[in-house]
């Protein structure tokens, strides 16, 4: 079971933990992905980890399908009626590329609300991960 906290930490793991951090939390990861312009991955088997590619801290943390988690104190459900429970708490949710953004809770979400299941993840991330692009979004309408 994951727990995340909402713009603090992942499972333990604060946000801007450097991936040496990282590593020594969760274990060597099943692989690695280095990429200069959007940062280094760590990829495990529920979750990846992703790291800014300047200040090299945790910026975003990826819940992949079936990853048992509870955010905040929601128990991570892989349907709509995850969205539903989260949009009664922040009902200025966000959508943009795709994603619909949570800025309450520090989370995107793809494939909740349009069904596609091959596009399911749940994204957590550090404070101002999205502030550079708020002016381009728009409200999400469920």
């Amino acid at each position: 079971m994951i727990f995340v906290n909402p713009y603090k930490d992942f499972d333990g793991l604060l946000f801007d933990s450097l991936e040496s951090e990282a590593i020594k939390h969760f274990g060597v990861p099943i692989k690695c992905e280095a990429d200069d312009k959007s940062g280094n991955e760590l990829h495990y088997s529920e979750f990846i980890l992703r790291f800014d590619p300047v200040r090299q801290g945790l910026r975003e943390c990826t819940l992949l399908p079936k990853c048992s988690a509870v955010i905040d104190r929601y128990p991570l459900a892989w349907d709509s009626g995850f969205l539903h429970a989260l949009m009664l708490e922040d009902p200025n949710m966000l959508e943009a590329h795709g994603f619909v953004v949570s800025l309450r809770f520090g989370l995107a979400l793809t494939g909740f609300h349009d069904g596609d299941v091959d596009q399911m993840a749940v994204h957590a991330f550090r404070h101002g991960n999205w502030d550079a692009r708020i002016g381009r979004m728009k409200r999400f309408l469920f």
